[in-house]
């Protein structure tokens, strides 16, 4: 191991990971085929001056050198542990976010209730992920440029403190699993609205947009039911059939 600065703890002449995921793999390790990988695009492959898709191992996201043996393997894990309680079966006798059923919401989207919602822990957990994109130098994250705003979340993951609902909220949907092509990875899309910078990522059927600005969001309720609440419950956005296998192609178009 490599000794240096910690990027959360900050702590100095401290042996850093070889391996430090910026995605936690249990959300893509499902995706693979014979030969141990899966595809993604890639925006740094250029094929006869267009961006390609390209095979990436199940590795893929990971940096070296950036997080110490206790941030990566306890601080943050405790937040992917509860992402993977969440999206993924457990025969485990514990307490855990609950899938309530459909209901209907806005425009006739098909909207899931999701109860026994840990504030902190979930909303952390996604934002560790956006925080490590922006502190990593691999290409697939370059878009993700979080500024000031980086250090005060590796604040938050730090102490452990999620803060009011309306810093840094963002929206989980889902792509349909069973009429839609969900087993997708899709760089990191940047783009502005209502003053706010927003990152979109991808990520195997879930779908995130992260909301980047100022600290004095004025949420209706209607919105606040959709980002990570003190309420306990949240929504999520089932998307139609076919909405992600449209996005995958739509994507190939513009590169």
């Amino acid at each position: 191991m490599k000794k240096g600065t910690c990027k959360l703890c900050l702590t100095e002449n401290v042996e850093l990971l070889t391996k430090s995921h910026i995605i936690p793999q249990f959300l893509f390790k499902d995706m693979k085929d014979i030969n141990n990988s899966f595809v993604l695009i890639d925006t740094n492959k250029f094929v006869k001056g267009r961006r390609q898709h390209v095979k990436f191992q199940r590795d893929a996201f990971h940096q070296s050198d950036i997080l110490c043996e206790k941030c990566d393997n306890v601080l943050l894990k405790k937040y992917e542990d509860y992402l993977k309680l969440t999206f993924h079966d457990t025969k485990k006798s514990v307490s855990r976010p609950c899938f309530v059923g459909k209901i209907k919401d806005i425009n006739g989207l098909s909207v899931l209730l999701i109860e026994n919602i840990d504030y902190k822990l979930y909303k952390l957990g996604f934002l560790s992920i956006l925080w490590r994109a922006s502190i990593s130098d691999l290409p697939f994250f370059n878009n993700v440029e979080l500024g000031p705003h980086e250090e005060l979340i590796s604040q938050m993951l730090f102490k452990g403190n999620p803060l009011d609902e309306s810093d840094y909220p963002f929206i989980t949907s889902i792509l349909n699993t069973k009429n839609d092509l969900h087993q997708i990875i899709l760089p990191v899309t940047k783009f502005k609205m209502e003053k706010m910078t927003h990152y979109r990522f991808v990520i195997n059927g879930i779908d995130l947009i992260f909301m980047i600005g100022s600290k004095n969001i004025e949420f209706n309720q209607k919105l606040l039911d959709f980002v990570p609440n003190c309420k306990s419950k949240l929504k999520v956005i089932m998307h139609k059939d076919n909405y992600g296998k449209d996005m995958f192609f739509s994507f190939l178009k513009r590169i």
